[in-house]
């Protein structure tokens, strides 16, 4: 299963996001969405688990929200296997599996 971290409106937010699917599964659900809007408004509704992430001072050191409200964190390991993906509005949004860029299917490209 792939695991991927996901940057929210230009590095507003991380999370870890676990969809639960393989990267050819991941890839093709991705290609599939017609607007990628309402998942930017409602991300919860991404398949699978989502897990909020803090950057700290240490480089590639993440630290994961374990209460609602952000109040505690606990230090997380991010897998080595780790892909990316940018999700903030129907022009830039992408999944980066093994350094190839995918783009949801009502994507406006420049």
């Amino acid at each position: 299963m792939v695991s991927v971290l996901l940057d929210e409106e230009y590095k507003s937010r991380f999370w870890l996001w676990h969809p639960g699917m393989s990267k050819s599964e991941l890839i093709k659900w991705w290609e599939s969405v017609d607007s990628i809007d309402y998942y930017y408004k409602h991300l919860g509704d991404l398949p699978g688990e989502l897990i909020e992430l803090m950057e700290t001072d240490f480089i590639d050191e993440w630290e994961a929200f374990t209460h609602p409200g952000g109040n505690r964190t606990e230090k997380i390991n991010l897998p080595e296997d780790i892909q990316s993906a940018h999700i903030f509005s129907e022009s830039d949004s992408y999944l980066k599996i093994d350094d190839e860029f995918y783009y949801h299917k009502g994507v406006t490209l420049d």
